[in-house]
């Protein structure tokens, strides 16, 4: 009894995911990316402030056990970095300019659909770092802070708004591990634990291409 309940359970399971929505296509937002940091002295660093970022790639997401829950896993190339203050004459003037990181990222998000047309999403993001490369003397050309590893772990959070196969979202995400750490003199105070981490604030456009479900115009 206990077996034929167990493999019931397992078919039910099985067939639930296999008839359930699946749905790929496009997408492409902008936002606000950013650099900040955190040290152990309190120290404030005025290195970088916020900057327009850009993203854009695909996506796919699948309907699981009931309509809804989903996993939605995209592939996209996003424009991080910050805006980067740049001190000279001693000091005595600045000026900003854009510190462009870009990443490829393979965000994975559990959704739950808690409205007809909204759903909330929460995942993980693994990113790697396409551009910036150390010089001979082991430091980097482009940017304040030199970055430890090109690899990048953040946490997601976000709201999509569907209608037909179009969605809208807005995603929050930010490292869960430092990017880099970096020693610097602030005035009198010295800290070799000033750590960086990345941040982003994007609103994405999607058009679904593909979906099996039966008439996507009166979802």
């Amino acid at each position: 009894m206990k077996t034929r309940l167990f493999f019931s359970l397992i078919i039910t399971m099985i067939s639930s995911i296999t008839y359930a929505q699946f749905e790929f296509g496009y997408l492409f937002g902008a936002g606000i990316t950013d650099i900040y940091e955190k040290t152990t002295d309190n120290i404030i660093d005025n290195t970088y402030s916020p900057a327009i970022g850009f993203t854009g790639g695909v996506f796919c997401q699948q309907g699981i056990i009931s309509q809804n829950l989903y996993v939605k896993a995209d592939l996209r190339v996003s424009q991080k970095g910050a805006m980067r203050t740049f001190l000279f004459a001693q000091g005595q003037f600045s000026s900003k300019y854009r510190e462009d990181v870009y990443y490829a990222e393979l965000p994975i998000l559990l959704q739950f659909k808690f409205f007809p047309y909204l759903k909330i999403q929460a995942g993980i993001s693994n990113s790697f770092r396409l551009n910036l490369k150390k010089n001979k003397y082991g430091y980097f050309d482009d940017s304040a802070i030199n970055y430890d590893s090109r690899y990048d772990l953040g946490y997601v959070i976000g709201l999509i708004a569907e209608y037909k196969q179009y969605f809208l979202e807005f995603n929050y995400n930010s490292s869960l591990i430092k990017i880099a750490n970096y020693w610097r003199l602030q005035g009198n105070i010295s800290s070799d634990d000033i750590t960086y981490y990345n941040r982003t604030m994007f609103f994405t456009f999607g058009y679904k291409l593909f979906s099996n479900a039966n008439d996507l115009s009166n979802k």
